[in-house]
């Protein structure tokens, strides 16, 4: 899967949790430009989860910062699957 469709499907995921309209884009980050707590982005990754069949280990959230840097994650776990 394309990292541009990853990152659409980790928007997506995200306007629902947080339930927002506003613009998003990769270079957002969690925290600051989308102001997520730590329960909606456990929510948003136990949904990516599902979305994409993958397991993101907690202990890699400590190098995720950006939509893009999600997004190069779980395109690397969907190619390890292969």
């Amino acid at each position: 899967m394309a990292k541009e469709q990853i990152i659409e499907s980790i928007i997506d995921v995200i306007r629902d949790t947080i339930d927002t309209d506003e613009l998003i884009s990769a270079e957002d980050t969690f925290q600051d430009d989308l102001e997520m707590e730590s329960m909606d982005i456990f929510s948003m990754l136990s949904d990516l989860e599902s979305e994409f069949g993958v397991h993101i280990p907690e202990r890699k959230l400590q190098e995720i910062f950006t939509i893009d840097d999600l997004a190069e994650l779980i395109q690397a776990k969907m190619n390890e699957k292969k």
